[in-house]
């Protein structure tokens, strides 16, 4: 009985942060990107899709900006990790194209070459809310976050966004 009760709780708490869409509403991005570690092998910070929940990964319309965190690549000899940002009209551009992608398909497949890699988007809106969405963009190629059904990322328009050096290198090729 208490393990159902936990259980009920679990799923209350964790559908508190999906608004109807299933957009995740989060504090805004990091006020500080954690230091290089150059000379050593990079990767990136542990991650993955995590559960998936009732939701496809969404963002709401008519966001104002957008903040990229991009986490380094294992090519990335200085190990770094960047962050820019995009107006209105690229966070427009980057919400629909996350609303308008297929659901990530079911069952096994093999993924291309993946450089391990993954992008924070941080959307903000009116009244101080932040919806976020992380990104694989190379290998599987998909949005996802904890608690929703993944989606595939093509098409989008995440290189306006890339900085330069090793996404740069990746999105133009």
């Amino acid at each position: 009985m208490w393990i159902g009760a936990a259980a009920a709780c679990a799923l209350v708490v964790g559908w508190a942060l999906l608004d109807e869409s299933g957009a995740l509403t989060v504090a805004g991005p990091p006020s500080r990107l954690p230091a290089a570690a150059p000379g050593q092998v990079c990767v990136d910070r542990a991650g993955g899709a995590g559960s998936l929940g009732l939701f496809l990964v969404s963002v709401d319309p008519d966001p104002l900006s957008v903040t990229a965190v991009w986490w380094p690549t294992m090519n990335d000899h200085a190990c770094r990790v960047v962050s820019t940002s995009g107006d209105r009209a690229e966070a427009t551009a980057l919400a629909a194209d996350i609303r308008a992608a297929p659901p990530f398909p079911a069952g096994r497949y093999n993924c291309p070459d993946d450089t391990g890699g993954e992008v924070d988007l941080y959307f903000s809106f009116a009244g101080g809310r932040w919806e976020e969405v992380r990104v694989h963009p190379t290998g599987c190629r998909a949005f996802f976050d904890p608690g929703r059904k993944p989606r595939q990322a093509v098409g989008t328009h995440l290189a306006t966004l890339a900085p330069p050096g090793d996404w740069a290198r990746l999105f133009s090729g």
